[in-house]
């Protein structure tokens, strides 16, 4: 459990993918792309937590490892955080900006019952976010992240077997 955790969460934090992913974006002055990268990673997180509910909707420890994911990205977020509020000169809790994102994202997936896939719901809202709601590249840019990030999720889980780790 804490090994799939683990992997789990450094796959959710790792920017590699979100850099290659952010050098298709088009050159245009339209486009904030401070706000997109810092979305982009919101994002991900997201992404991989969503994907540790739906792909193990039927596995009994679930919410064993969705509950040790969260507590470790909250555990990350506290040197976000840290590091973001000293070069702003303001507070910022990250993990509640997670948390305020999550709740969107869930939100918007239960108002739009015609949606066949979240990605079609998650991506515009993306680029909402992004200050840049109508932008193709950028809704884009979410779909490739949200669906990386869930398949991602998807691959490792049923490569794995993960063990509870409550003692019996």
């Amino acid at each position: 459990m804490d090994d799939a955790k683990d992997r789990l969460v450094d796959f959710a934090v790792n920017r590699d993918d979100l850099k290659e992913f952010l050098k298709l974006l088009p050159a245009a002055e339209e486009i904030d792309l401070i706000a997109v990268e810092y979305e982009a990673q919101i994002l991900k997180i997201i992404s991989v937590g969503w994907g540790i509910s739906f792909f193990l909707s039927d596995q009994i420890w679930k919410n064993e490892l969705a509950e040790a994911f969260w507590q470790a990205m909250n555990d990350f977020s506290v040197n976000v955080s840290l590091a973001s509020s000293s070069v702003s000169g303001k507070e910022i809790d990250y993990f509640s900006i997670l948390k305020e994102r999550l709740d969107h994202y869930v939100a918007a997936l239960s108002v739009s019952k015609d949606a066949v896939e979240p990605v079609s719901v998650i991506a515009p809202e993306f680029a909402g976010f992004c200050g840049a709601g109508n932008n193709a590249h950028v809704i884009m840019l979410g779909n490739r992240i949200f669906s990386s990030a869930a398949a991602g999720v998807k691959e490792y889980v049923l490569a794995v077997e993960i063990y509870s780790g409550k003692k019996e």
